[in-house]
């Protein structure tokens, strides 16, 4: 190893993160135009190397700051650093103890532990390549456990439908392409004014779905919408999933840290009844890019669906009294995700995600109080968790388009001056500006520095 090369990566390392200014703003077509994003013919020497990292940082977007608010992730995380030059150095893999001891073992521990927290009396689990990569799971769990024959011949004349809610994640339909099942298969379910799934409309189209000859067999309920992160009542829908025989799959790929929240975690009452779940530590617990997992409750369920009915890998696995994880993942080649979370959990403990998830929520209730207060902004709607939906409306009789198109180009504005990130999301027609209150650093002084450039850009574009 390059000592000095690596020493000097460190330092870049460094100034990129004691720089706050988020992002350039460079187009791709005059990013295009630099040299050195192109691929050479010879070596480069060290120096030109270093310099074309330092061309990757100049324009890469700061995502470590509070000012951060673009995405549901957002943060640096030493444990999360370390982890990933750990896991780069020792350069394994997960499909086997024998490349992977100490490894398999940290993942086997955490989703049992992560089970146990969430009401499971039986535990299978893996981490997985994102959420929309484990919801997809979930639902090839339950269209294998729902169709017996599914995973040797295929649906054949099987009409499978499943539901979500109309604010449920897309990633729902993606696996519906992806599984066999078909986009138009997918049923949304109505909503109340909180966003949360009606059971009693479920109910209802479930019953309608079987009438049309259609063949129900999975329930996906959100725990933390993407926009507003409301939380589905998962007891209810548990019990309508349970009364039709129905795969009942959490996406809490944003919600489910409440778990370890004393206060919060009342949000997810009847999780522990699900057949399988989502989680995602990158969000709501900052853990880096990707650090996401799947579970399910259903015995042996990942080990039936996953594993080939004929033996093509004997090769790899042999019978022997260490585990193997391979069987059970649909990777082969897996990185090792789960130390990040395990050394960020030794980094603060369970009561350090615990003040974290709870920070969240305060913070929220601070930026709606604040919100609330201000003539000039307009809280769209009721703060249902740690994201917060409104809108800057100087004048309450502006049509909806208008202000749309304001909120649009106060957040673009921003986003362009470089130093506050924030997304925006439509809630029915409304679009709003949403305040992602996920950094482990924000304080009220971040939202009340972002409130009012919020306020001074509106002023700035309505004179």
């Amino acid at each position: 190893m390059n000592k000095e090369f690596f020493n000097k990566i460190i330092a870049k390392s460094e100034a990129y993160l004691a720089d706050n200014r988020i992002t350039t703003n460079t187009s791709a077509k005059d990013l295009e135009a630099h040299d050195f994003l192109n691929l050479p013919d010879k070596p480069q020497s060290t120096e030109k190397l270093l310099a074309d990292i330092d061309q990757y940082y100049k324009y890469s977007v700061k995502t470590h700051t509070p000012y951060f608010m673009n995405q549901l992730w957002t943060g640096f995380s030493q444990a999360g650093l370390t982890a990933e030059i750990i896991a780069t150095t020792s350069n394994t893999s997960m499909y086997t103890y024998e490349v992977a001891p100490v490894a398999t073992l940290i993942e086997k521990d955490i989703l049992q532990t992560m089970g146990q927290l969430y009401g499971y009396n039986y535990t299978e689990g893996t981490f997985t390549p994102g959420a929309s990569y484990a919801n997809m799971l979930g639902l090839l769990l339950a269209r294998n456990h729902v169709f017996k024959d599914s995973k040797i011949n295929g649906l054949g004349d099987a009409k499978p439908v499943l539901f979500v809610s109309k604010v449920g994640h897309y990633s729902s339909f993606k696996a519906a392409n992806q599984l066999g099942i078909g986009e138009a298969n997918v049923i949304e379910v109505e909503t109340n004014k909180h966003d949360q799934m009606l059971p009693d409309d479920l109910n209802k189209k479930i019953e309608a779905a079987v009438k049309a000859g259609k063949s129900p067999f999975a329930v996906i309920a959100t725990a933390g919408t993407t926009v507003r992160s409301s939380f589905d009542p998962l007891d209810e829908i548990s019990a309508v999933c349970r009364a039709h025989k129905l795969w009942f799959h959490v996406d809490g790929a944003l919600g489910a840290s409440c778990i370890f929240s004393n206060k919060e975690k009342h949000r997810l009452k009847g999780i522990e009844k699900s057949d399988s779940l989502t989680w995602n530590a990158h969000k709501m617990l900052g853990v880096p890019l990707h650090c996401s997992l799947f579970l399910t409750s259903v015995e042996n369920g990942l080990s039936t669906s996953n594993k080939l009915s004929s033996d093509k890998t004997s090769y790899i696995f042999r019978a022997e009294e260490n585990p193997n994880l391979g069987p059970i993942s649909l990777q082969c080649g897996r990185k090792v995700d789960a130390l990040k979370l395990w050394l960020a959990w030794k980094e603060e403990g369970t009561t350090g995600f615990e003040k974290r998830v709870d920070t969240m929520f305060e913070m929220a209730d601070y930026a709606t109080k604040a919100i609330k207060k201000d003539e000039k902004l307009y809280l769209t709607y009721e703060t249902t968790g740690p994201n917060v939906c409104f809108q800057y409306k100087p004048d309450p009789s502006m049509s909806t388009k208008n202000t749309n198109e304001l909120n649009l180009d106060i957040r673009t504005k921003l986003l362009h001056e470089g130093d506050i990130a924030i997304n925006f999301g439509y809630v029915n027609d409304d679009l709003c500006i949403r305040m992602v209150n996920f950094h482990n650093k924000l304080n009220t002084e971040v939202i009340d520095n972002i409130l009012k450039a919020i306020i001074k850009t509106g002023d700035e574009l309505t004179n």
